[in-house]
């Protein structure tokens, strides 16, 4: 008995002391799979002007230091592989697929080419998949439906062809969906508007034909509403057709719609009102029209709903009919207006004037007739009693493009008003560029604009009055990301 009991001790006490030795050999061959899959990702590469990879992912220095490569604390494995805008050329090595671990993979703006390979099925643990602005070709894999905790898919400005796989429509968290500037043909597949968890959809500038899937939009009985989430859909610049659906107006979290530059037809839907949280509309460069035996352009009184909107751009359709009384009731939030080469007659309606934050009004190339209402002009008046006529003792500061005064509005109110240098080269693009990013950021130590004014002779801003010294320990944040979304 005694003997048996020694039999089974021996195993059980070698088992012990090989085990930590056992457990530190997996912890190795893990750490050189993902060091020999970097290597030879770095080996596919063939050009790299500032040396970035050749200088730094060296076979004698920790991986988990290397540019770009990010770590688990613990494990020591890669989770991350970030190398956007570094002038790479080559191609993706199918070594990368043994990254089991990786969670973020950001290779946008650079020029990788070739196809995207199937060993990016093999990332399970994927999340965040960028290749913007590459010279990738080929399909896009249907197998990246195995990446199921993906959120993240941003493929714009490639050289991708074929159709969209519907198989992503089984990704249960993807979130987000960039694949303009493509060459995408086939259609929309339906099955896209099952994705409950997608937040934004951008697939301009392909050649996608077809309708806009009725799924898009659907209400069924049994689970509520499709795509509940979604706040962006931008399906501009392709070949899509028929009318604008009906059902669109279902996308109650909608923010941004743009489909300008399609072969759309028909009439604009009075339910686009009921998108209330809207703030960018571009219906331009379609073949949309009234309903027969309309005089008026009717859409737009079903708009002034839309308290929040900002950005109405419905230009060359041939519309042919008067603007109705009721654009004056706009949102006053609205800053921009495009309707030329819409074949629009009669009046200009008085209330036009009355929408104080338009920046641009923009309806050449109709057939209007009558007086400008002088309400349009009451702006600039009002800029210059604000700054005393833009007095030389009211001035706070000279920039590159323009000057910066001190302002009094009728309710006591100190503002900062900044006037353009309109005789300065690159003045105009400055402007624009300003009113873009102040009106698409938002951040806690970013100077509120109140309003603008543009025309012929004059460009200017109404901000918040900050005190210097606070201007001088605030940040201003440059990105123009219109979600709160962090890689």
């Amino acid at each position: 008995m005694t003997k048996m009991k020694r039999f089974y001790k021996t195993p059980l006490l070698v088992l012990l002391l090989v085990q930590p030795f056992m457990v530190r050999m997996a912890f190795f061959t893990s750490n050189i799979t993902d060091q020999l899959a970097l290597l030879a990702f770095k080996s596919a590469i063939k050009f790299d002007p500032n040396n970035v990879l050749g200088s730094n992912w060296t076979e004698n220095t920790n991986f988990c230091n290397w540019v770009g490569v990010l770590c688990s604390p613990h494990r020591q494995r890669v989770t991350g592989l970030r190398l956007p805008s570094k002038g790479l050329q080559g191609t993706i090595s199918p070594h990368i697929g043994n990254l089991s671990f990786l969670m973020r993979l950001n290779l946008g703006n650079n020029s990788f080419h070739g196809h995207l390979i199937e060993e990016l099925s093999r990332l399970r643990r994927l999340t965040v998949l960028i290749l913007d602005k590459n010279h990738f070709e080929g399909m896009i894999p249907p197998s990246l439906h195995h990446c199921r905790r993906l959120q993240v898919m941003s493929m714009p400005f490639n050289r991708l062809t074929g159709g969209i796989p519907s198989e992503l429509s089984t990704l249960p968290w993807l979130r987000l969906i960039f694949l303009g500037r493509n060459n995408l043909t086939s259609t929309i597949p339906p099955s896209l508007g099952n994705m409950s968890s997608l937040v934004a959809l951008g697939l301009e500038q392909n050649k996608l034909h077809g309708n806009i899937p009725a799924e898009i939009g659907n209400l069924p009985s049994t689970t509520g509403r499709w795509l509940p989430n979604l706040e962006l859909l931008n399906l501009g610049g392709n070949l899509l057709s028929g009318n604008i659906p009906l059902y669109l107006s279902n996308l109650s979290s909608l923010i941004h719609l743009y489909i300008p530059g399609n072969q759309f037809s028909g009439t604009v839907p009075m339910s686009l009102g009921q998108l209330e949280l809207l703030i960018d509309l571009n219906l331009e460069n379609n073949q949309l029209t009234l309903e027969p035996g309309s005089l008026e352009i009717s859409f737009l009184t079903a708009l002034t709903n839309l308290r929040s909107l900002e950005t109405l751009i419905i230009d060359n359709n041939p519309f042919n009919g008067i603007l109705p009384d009721s654009i004056g009731n706009l949102s006053s939030s609205l800053q921009m207006f495009f309707a030329p080469c819409c074949q629009i007659k009669g009046r200009i309606p008085e209330g036009i004037g009355s929408m104080g934050n338009l920046t641009y009004l923009v309806l050449s190339d109709n057939n209007l007739n009558g007086t400008i209402p002088s309400t349009i002009g009451e702006a600039t008046k009002e800029l210059c009693r604000e700054t005393n006529n833009f007095c030389e003792s009211n001035l706070l500061g000279v920039g590159g493009f323009g000057s910066v005064y001190k302002g009094i509005l009728s309710d006591g109110a100190i503002v900062a008003v900044k006037i353009l240098n309109l005789q300065m080269e690159g003045a105009f693009k400055s402007f624009d560029a300003e009113c873009h990013v102040l009106r698409t950021v938002r951040h806690q130590n970013l100077v509120k604009v109140i309003s603008s004014c543009s025309n012929l002779e004059l460009r200017a801003l109404v901000l918040q009055y900050m005190a210097m010294e606070v201007l001088r320990s605030g940040c201003i944040l440059t990105t123009t990301a219109w979600i709160s979304y962090k890689e």
